[in-house]
């Protein structure tokens, strides 16, 4: 006998939730009010119970789907012991006719097999395999390699203090030549680092929870639709700050 897992009822103006995570993998045994799937909403985590000791035949959704109230998440197999007894008690016993017409389904309903003289097919292997009969020369790069020596000294200069690797640049001057542009706008053309990332190191970006959502949104707003300022009010003082000197030793005294 299966169960189905429902999405149950999940409170006052809540209609949907997302699949946070499953505790049981297809396959897994479980019992009963065990919980299988853990749900998020707006307001709170909860766990769903299996309905019934078993196994879970089978995962609908998976983890980060946003399901609806009602919706099917998946199936419990059972494991069958209390079904076998249901049976035995309602069906009534069987005759013996009745069992050779079931021996007779049974026959007919058996799965078609080849008889044994009939010959297997064999797939013909008169087709010759095909063979290459010419060899593939590889290219050979025919890009001369560069020279130390015939670099300019403000080229090795830069190479050295850049630590460039100079057969990664395309040289244009005479004869392949690299020339002090051809550097520049190499390093022009290289992407700078990322500074935050050599600061702060790696960064991970994690998914915000359902609640973390709700809560950002409200906020969001919240700043569009309240009015956000600041009111300045004048007040005279100065008969005030006379009063409180002349009772300032007074009320020191008390």
């Amino acid at each position: 006998m299966n169960e189905k897992i429902l999405v149950p009822v999940l409170g006052e103006s809540i209609t949907e939730a997302t699949v946070a995570k499953w505790l049981k993998n297809v396959g897994d045994t479980v019992e009963a009010d065990e919980a299988v799937v853990e749900l998020e909403t707006d307001k709170v985590n909860l766990e769903v119970p299996s309905p019934i000791s078993g196994t879970v035949g089978d995962i609908k959704f998976k983890d980060g789907d946003v399901v609806k109230v009602g919706t099917v998440l998946g199936s419990i197999q059972g494991n069958g012991k209390n079904t076998q007894t249901e049976i035995k008690k309602i069906e009534p016993d069987i005759k013996i006719n009745d069992s050779v017409n079931l021996e007779k389904e049974k026959k007919d309903e058996e799965p078609l097999v080849p008889a044994a003289d009939e010959e297997p097919l064999v797939l013909s292997t008169d087709d010759e395999p095909l063979v290459l009969t010419e060899e593939i020369e590889d290219k050979k790069d025919t890009k001369k390699p560069i020279k130390s020596s015939t670099l300019s000294p403000s080229v090795r200069k830069i190479v050295a203090e850049k630590n460039i690797d100079v057969k990664s640049v395309e040289g244009t001057g005479k004869d392949g030549r690299i020339s002090k542009g051809d550097l520049l706008n190499l390093m022009s053309a290289t992407p700078k680092p990322n500074e935050r990332k050599i600061k702060f190191g790696e960064e991970e970006r994690i998914k915000m929870s359902r609640l973390r959502q709700t809560i950002a949104k409200r906020l969001k707003q919240a700043q569009q639709n309240a009015a956000i300022l600041t009111t300045f009010n004048e007040v005279d003082m100065p008969s005030i700050n006379e009063m409180r000197k002349e009772n300032q030793e007074d009320f020191k005294k008390r």
